[in-house]
């Protein structure tokens, strides 16, 4: 009976161990800035739009830099590094860090890394892993969450599961760097999750695009269109599109047009009139079903010229 009342303690102590460890896991606080915060310009929301490389809203923040002079990057947090390889596209480095087992932190767009920097080593809070020049991209991943996209499939990792890096810096941190941060309206940090089924606003795939993750990389940018909204005034709606359409790669403004956010198959046919500078751009949709849109964009003209498709329209679905 001794034993067995000793063996039932021992499993209470190590379920409480094992919870406490849990607990332990979905803490994570950044008690210092990647870069001092002097040398910073403008720390962006996130949610760029640069198509091609960036049709769908990013899943990163930048750090601009005031000058060009190298600035030095360090560890705003102890972990294990995932990977450390090289952009040859950009000429730098990208740096993945582990911080707990459901929780990861990255860079991007680093010059010069040390030697240790590599596969599997341990760093420490304030460690300098290498240089930004002119600026960098700060990434936060929870595992525990995910993001609202309609099809998860199409996305990787890093669009599934982010989260907007300023929620995690102590207060004294985050005061700092939010005040390099234009965007006044909440949540400051942004976002990039706008997919609402049945409606138009969100990320869309030119029909025939594979369900796979890459769909919503780079390598699939010409088949990409998102209505969105502007990272510095979301109140400001933005049509992104990497391909296939005229005028395309192009992020434009809408001058006129409904709100995204309500448009559903029940709307008809919607014109929007796109803020670019050189030339007149109406952009007609029409959403067949909750789940495919026919778009066509016309170059030098104005809402009022467009009645219907011409028969060069595209298809995209979610």
């Amino acid at each position: 009976m001794r034993y067995l009342i000793l063996a039932l303690i021992f499993m209470i102590t190590l379920f409480s161990c094992k919870k406490s460890d849990e607990s332990i896991d979905e803490t994570v606080v950044f008690e210092i800035s990647p870069v001092d915060t002097q040398y910073i310009s403008i720390a962006t929301p996130l949610g760029n739009l640069n198509p091609p490389d960036h049709t769908l809203p990013t899943n990163h923040v930048y750090f601009y830099f005031k000058d060009v002079t190298p600035v030095p990057v360090k560890a705003v947090a102890e972990g294990t590094i995932r990977q450390a390889y090289y952009n040859e596209w950009s000429d730098d480095y990208r740096i993945e860090i582990y911080h707990t087992t459901n929780f990861l932190y990255y860079y991007d767009h680093i010059h010069d890394i040390f030697p240790n920097v590599t596969e599997g080593a341990n760093i420490v809070m304030g460690e300098i892993l290498g240089f930004g020049h002119g600026g960098m991209d700060l990434g936060t991943v929870d595992y525990k969450t995910e993001n609202n996209f309609i099809f998860p499939e199409r996305y990787h990792e890093f669009y599934l599961y982010c989260k907007e890096p300023y929620q995690y810096f102590n207060d004294s941190i985050r005061t700092m760097l939010l005040a390099k941060n234009p965007r006044i309206i909440e949540p400051r940090g942004g976002k990039i999750d706008f997919d609402r089924d049945g409606y138009l606003s969100g990320n869309w795939f030119a029909e025939g695009t594979p369900l796979i993750w890459e769909a919503s990389s780079y390598l699939y940018a010409d088949n990409q269109i998102a209505f969105v909204y502007d990272m510095f005034d979301p109140l400001k709606v933005v049509i992104s599109c990497g391909g296939t359409l005229a005028a395309s790669p192009f992020a434009y403004k809408v001058m006129e047009g409904p709100d995204p956010a309500f448009i559903t198959p029940s709307s008809g046919l919607v014109k929007y009139r796109l803020n670019a500078i050189f030339f007149d751009c109406t952009l007609l949709v029409l959403m067949v079903d909750n789940r495919r849109i026919w778009v066509e964009v016309f170059t030098d003209a104005l809402p009022g010229d467009i009645t219907y498709f011409s028969g060069g329209e595209r298809v995209y679905v979610r």
